[in-house]
């Protein structure tokens, strides 16, 4: 009776561990922290200006898709480059992700080439493009 309590319990563990995440969300790549490399406007690439001293993550806490940035260095980061950032909402779509304020507002899209994380802008000519940052 002792084994086969042994050999039931790690089969329990597992089945309760994986039974608490949605396998999606863990299988999403968007999800994790992601630092800007390149910035263009139109065909033109542009200075990261503030942008080098951010980073953004992309995650799901408490059922919310929500994206951020933060300070990868507060204290050598420019004191004009130290403000607040907007806390937006995000979601998948047929061809990638939207990254919106409000549900029928979509500011940015989002997909991936390769290893980068591309994000353009719906509104403006605006392309920004990201590698994953630890």
């Amino acid at each position: 009776m002792k084994t086969i309590k042994l050999l039931v319990a790690p089969v329990i563990f597992t089945l309760l561990l994986f039974s608490c995440s949605n396998e999606n969300d863990l299988e999403d790549r968007i999800i994790g922290k992601w630092k800007m490399t390149e910035k263009y406007d139109g065909n033109t690439k542009v200075d990261l200006g503030c942008s080098e001293y951010y980073y953004s993550e992309f995650r799901i806490l408490f059922g919310k898709y929500e994206t951020f940035s933060s300070y990868i260095d507060f204290e050598q980061t420019p004191q004009e480059c130290k403000s607040s950032s907007a806390l937006r909402s995000w979601r998948k779509s047929n061809f990638g992700y939207e990254l919106f304020d409000f549900p029928n507002e979509i500011l940015y899209v989002a997909y991936f080439e390769a290893d980068n994380l591309i994000i353009e802008a719906t509104q403006l000519p605006y392309k920004f493009i990201y590698r994953r940052f630890n």
